[in-house]
């Protein structure tokens, strides 16, 4: 059974995953989450700041050599928000190829957002149709429409993608320069926020599934013996007034297990998510357990394993 490595390098962390795939299944293996924060200062400055990319660098390095011990063939790296918006990108990319000796790939929003789709809906093989949220720290991804992959590119069923430019670590380093966040910094970022969703134009209709750090956070904050339990709205909002009245220290005290690497940026994530559903009428949310590193996978295995190897 082929064996694959992928990583999601996003704003806030670098995700790992070791995976079999095989006849349309994927089996993970092993999965690691390392908070790299390359989005440190990128919303401002348009530039990825060097101790940030050593960060990632690190990460990358220990990730090819614990793929490299499991026997996976390939090693894909897929890169999104912060390395979208970053001008000095090819810097790092080049060290990437240079000193681990793979390609570092930057996705577009929508790709991002239908292979998290992907990813976020494989642990769920039944549903038939869903809408994915997927919160990073620099974008939100949406999708909406059948799980069904077999529908190919611009024919009738295949889901409908969005992203768009608010994230946990943007939101926070935009909005909120002190914590806990005044009412007017919260009002400002909540202003942010519906402006960014009132574009959209999709036909989101239930299930929604959290594909995101801030969700299966959420899960486990909200659901600790069954994190991947569905989360109602008004648990939703309940979580984002008691997150926005504490600081990081508070944040992160009240729960080190789980907050820890994402404790200054949480309140703004769960807000974002608060919004979204309050936007598009959700009565619930269900955490998914997998996201864009699983759905890297399975876009690897359908692309054929052969022509892809690190």
């Amino acid at each position: 059974m082929p064996r694959v490595a992928t990583v999601d390098v996003g704003t806030n962390t670098a995700l790992l995953l070791v995976a079999d795939v095989a006849d349309g299944r994927m089996t993970p293996v092993y999965e690691e989450d390392r908070y790299v924060r390359l989005g440190q200062g990128v919303d401002a400055e348009r530039r990825l700041a060097p101790e940030a990319v050593e960060r990632v660098l690190t990460a990358l390095r220990a990730y090819k050599h614990k793929a490299d011990e499991l026997g996976a063939a390939a090693f894909v790296i897929g890169a999104t928000s912060a390395s979208r918006d970053a001008r000095n990108l090819g810097e790092l990319a080049s060290r990437v190829r240079a000193e681990i000796g793979v390609e570092y790939e930057l996705l577009s929003g929508e790709d991002e957002a239908l292979w998290s789709f992907r990813g976020a809906c494989s642990a769920y093989p039944d549903l038939g149709a869903a809408c994915v949220l997927d919160i990073g720290g620099g974008s939100t991804e949406i999708v909406a429409g059948p799980t069904d992959p077999s529908t190919g590119s611009g024919q009738a069923g295949e889901p409908e993608c969005a992203s768009v430019n608010v994230g946990s670590v943007r939101l926070t380093e935009r909005c909120f320069p002190s914590l806990p966040p005044s009412a007017a910094m919260i009002a400002d970022a909540e202003r942010t926020v519906a402006e960014a969703f009132g574009g959209l134009r999709l036909d989101a209709s239930p299930p929604l599934l959290g594909a995101s750090g801030t969700t299966s956070a959420l899960g486990r904050l909200a659901n600790p013996i069954v994190p991947d339990a569905p989360i109602s709205a008004a648990t939703v909002r309940a979580w984002r007034d008691r997150l926005l009245g504490l600081s990081a220290a508070e944040v992160l005290a009240h729960a080190p297990a789980v907050l820890a690497g994402r404790a200054d940026v949480y309140a703004a994530g769960v807000l974002i998510l608060d919004l979204f559903m309050e936007h598009f009428g959700f009565a619930s949310l269900r955490p998914s357990p997998r996201g864009l590193r699983h759905g890297l996978a399975l876009r690897w295995m359908a692309s054929g394993p052969g022509r892809a190897s690190a």
